[in-house]
């Protein structure tokens, strides 16, 4: 039987790497489905993939720095803990105004370029806001 630390270790390690893969998967994804159902994508799509970006690769770099502080190694953590307390309003900030200008999108029609990038720009921004409020 592993001891809890092990158990711990690995668990950390394969989550930090999860975190950091979505920053690239999320958008991969956004982007083939417009291609796919032939929707083209606008600017409300790109802004609101800024802060969801931005908050799952803080994410996984906490996690990462949390994974490096059980395994010995501090000084990652002290790294990443300066730069989400510079980027913590920056992307405070980027994730409410990209759930304000989805929901101005789909209360008057505007700003989107398509349904699909109204989605698209809905599932972003509601995926940074909850990112946000994980961190």
């Amino acid at each position: 039987m592993e001891s809890p630390k092990a158990v711990l270790i690995k668990r950390l390690n394969g989550y930090w790497k999860m975190e950091l893969g979505n920053v690239w998967l999320l958008p991969a994804c956004i982007v083939w489905m417009a291609y796919f159902l032939e929707y083209p994508l606008g600017w409300l799509t790109w802004v609101s993939l800024i802060p969801m970006c931005g908050l799952l690769l803080i994410g996984g770099l906490y996690w990462r720095g949390k994974w490096q502080v059980i395994v010995g190694k501090t000084t990652a953590m002290q790294r990443v803990m300066q730069w989400v307390h510079i980027l913590q309003l920056p992307l405070a900030v980027g994730s409410v105004l990209a759930v304000v200008l989805c929901a101005l999108s789909w209360l008057t029609g505007n700003y989107a370029a398509s349904l699909g990038d109204r989605i698209s720009a809905g599932i972003a921004a509601t995926l940074a806001l909850l990112e946000y409020v994980n961190y």
